[in-house]
C-alpha cells in the first residue's frame, strides 16, 4: 500500500503547528484543511485553534523580520529597486490599501 495510506502515522498539534506556519510564509498551504482535519479526527477545538494561531503569527513575525532586513544587493539580484517598488506602492495606495 502507497505512505500516503498509512493512517497511523500522526504528528498531531506539531503538524498542525508547522503547517499553519509555513502557511503563512510563501508556502502555498492550506492550513486550515489540517486545522478542520484534526477537529473531525477528534482533537481539542480550542488547543488546535491556538496551536494554529500561534504557527500562523509566528510564520507571520518570520515574513515580517525577514522584509525588515531587506538589503539592497538582494534587490538587485531579483532585477528590481527601490524605485520600482515605491511606484508599484503608489499604484495600490491610490486604491486606499495603506503599505
Amino acid at each position: 500500500m502507497p505512505a500516503f495510506f498509512m493512517f497511523d502515522f500522526e504528528i498531531g498539534f506539531l503538524g498542525l503547528f508547522l503547517t499553519s506556519f509555513l502557511a503563512a510564509t510563501i508556502v502555498p498551504i492550506a492550513s486550515e484543511v489540517f486545522l478542520i482535519g484534526m477537529i473531525l479526527l477528534g482533537y481539542n477545538p480550542v488547543v488546535c485553534l491556538i496551536v494554529a494561531t500561534s504557527g500562523n503569527t509566528l510564520g507571520g513575525w518570520l515574513n515580517y523580520a525577514i522584509g525588515r532586513m531587506g538589503n539592497p544587493y538582494w534587490l538587485k539580484k531579483i532585477g528590481t529597486s527601490f524605485e520600482k517598488i515605491e511606484s508599484w506602492k503608489s499604484r495600490v495606495e491610490k486604491y486606499k490599501f495603506p503599505l
